[in-house]
């Protein structure tokens, strides 16, 4: 199938991994984190262009670790900024949902992060906070409407290309989507852009998920055999 432009990861099974290695939510997601640096470095070293990361679903707003989620990913967005690999490897770091509507404290880091990296164009690190595919199917379809009613487009002239050019991300779709955790589910990530992905299922947590198994997942796309 072709070299891999852009790695796309669902980061579940969290809860699993609390249960299994009996720790806190606050552990749990200190290992989520740190693992996705890992990935993050590896994706860079095998020089895979764009790297997208599922890391806060919109629904989790509602669950009781909520609070705990939002205190990793504060400690998260820190370490990024402060991580020489973004720097020296040019990483553009940019943020996909609504995550403007995060608590503050949260939303001062993501601003700080992706100003501290505009200019950045080696490498694409997509992180999904506060992130729901069917929400950014809705929001591309309001982009679209507005420009209607502006007068800006026709709607006989609306084709694929114009619904990709207004979803979050209107670069090159995944090659490759990885679902970590115990359930089978995509949860409608990418929804759009995930027609042609080859979709690797580990059922086990994040917290698991190692270097060797991405150059299994790779080499399996790249032969073909996926």
């Amino acid at each position: 199938m072709g070299r891999v432009r852009h790695i796309s990861f669902i980061v579940g099974g969290s809860r699993e991994f609390m249960r299994r290695e009996n720790v806190t939510h606050e552990q749990a997601y200190e290992r989520k984190f740190d693992n996705v640096q890992r990935v993050v470095a590896a994706c860079v070293t095998r020089n895979i262009p764009i790297m997208t990361f599922l890391l806060l679903p919109m629904e989790i707003r509602t669950h009781s670790d909520y609070p705990s989620v939002v205190d990793s990913l504060v400690g998260f967005t820190d370490s990024l900024r402060k991580w020489p690999l973004i720097a020296e490897r040019r990483v553009k770091v940019s943020v996909l949902g609504h995550w403007y509507n995060l608590p503050g404290r949260l939303v001062d880091n993501i601003k700080a992060l992706m100003e501290d990296t505009k200019d950045h164009a080696s490498f694409h690190l997509n992180l999904c906070l506060n992130y729901d595919g069917r929400q950014e199917i809705v929001d591309a379809a309001k982009i679209i409407g507005r420009q209607v009613k502006a007068g800006k487009l026709d709607p006989e002239s609306i084709t694929i290309d114009t619904m990709k050019e207004s979803i979050y991300w209107s670069s090159a779709p995944p090659n490759i989507i990885v679902k970590t955790g115990t359930n089978n589910i995509l949860a409608g990530f990418m929804l759009w852009d995930s027609s042609h992905a080859s979709i690797h299922i580990t059922g086990a947590p994040w917290q698991y998920f190692t270097e060797d198994a991405l150059e299994i997942i790779l080499r399996s796309h790249e032969s073909g055999t996926s």
